[in-house]
């Protein structure tokens, strides 16, 4: 389910626009959801997917933006925003760990990205492009919880798709026919008349109650739940900074050295 639920975010934040004739067998269904998978047809995804599951994620979605806190939500997309601004800068040394497949100075284990370790400038570029448009989508209006609140996320996905399909054709980190694991359906059943993956089907609904129940308890109000937020806005002010030294970054090298010794205090957050 994990698996699956990791595909589909992915595929539904790619992709271009075409029509889409749905499948009449499980065989089919899953020789198209491989397509699509590989292409990353947003669209073609969306269209694929049961109406009801779409209302269930816009409920999710309106039901997240009617709750987060504005002060908090706002530092967030910001922070993001400048974390997309600081890959932009640094599309060249990105794309150069993406191609190498591994942390320079981390050891090896990666798997190098198709092309080995030379670089394309013009993926590189198209990247940038990406990243760029990134950061201005979580500024606009789109991301404003006020909008969420009424959002259709299928909208909301195809205004984000093409822009994160430059980033993945950049970075080269499109699903291929060697990702084997990731091109591993399974069994197929039909909701709502379309075929989707059985483990996913199954886990749905549960799904989307524990992330709706952990949206509704939320709260921001109590002394604990305030001195929580300041902290974390506290973390996100620190970051700036060093975003700022990761821009300014020479060599895929140094990259990679300013951005674990920026992770570094939440890493060790995370063992206590």
């Amino acid at each position: 389910m994990r698996k699956l639920g990791c595909i589909l975010v992915t595929v539904l934040c790619l992709g271009t626009f075409a029509n889409v004739s749905f499948a009449t067998t499980e065989q089919e269904a899953k020789a198209q959801l491989v397509e699509v998978l590989k292409t990353g047809d947003a669209k073609k995804l969306m269209e694929m997917l049961p109406a009801s599951w779409i209302r269930d994620m816009n409920n999710v979605v309106r039901t997240f933006g009617g709750k987060m806190d504005e002060e908090l939500w706002q530092k967030s997309r910001e922070t993001a925003a400048l974390v997309a601004d600081v890959l932009a800068a640094q599309a060249e040394n990105a794309a150069k760990i993406v191609a190498q497949g591994s942390l320079p100075g981390m050891g090896g284990g990666g798997k190098p990205a198709k092309g080995g370790n030379a670089l394309d400038e013009k993926k590189a570029a198209q990247a940038r492009e990406g990243f760029k448009a990134l950061a201005e989508f979580l500024r606009g209006d789109a991301m404003e919880l006020k909008t969420l609140q009424t959002t259709d996320v299928s909208a909301l996905i195809f205004e984000l798709a093409p822009i994160l399909s430059k980033v993945t054709e950049g970075m080269n980190l499109k699903i291929s026919d060697d990702d084997s694991s990731m091109l591993d359906i399974g069994a197929m059943k039909k909701v709502d008349g379309k075929w989707v993956p059985a483990e996913m089907a199954k886990g749905w609904n549960e799904s989307i109650a524990d992330a709706l129940k952990g949206i509704r308890d939320m709260e921001f109000t109590s002394d604990s739940a305030r001195s929580e937020k300041m902290q974390i806005i506290s973390m996100m002010d620190s970051v700036r900074p060093m975003l700022k030294q990761i821009e300014s970054a020479k060599s895929p090298e140094q990259f990679t050295q300013q951005l674990m010794m920026m992770m570094m205090p939440y890493l060790m957050m995370q063992m206590r």
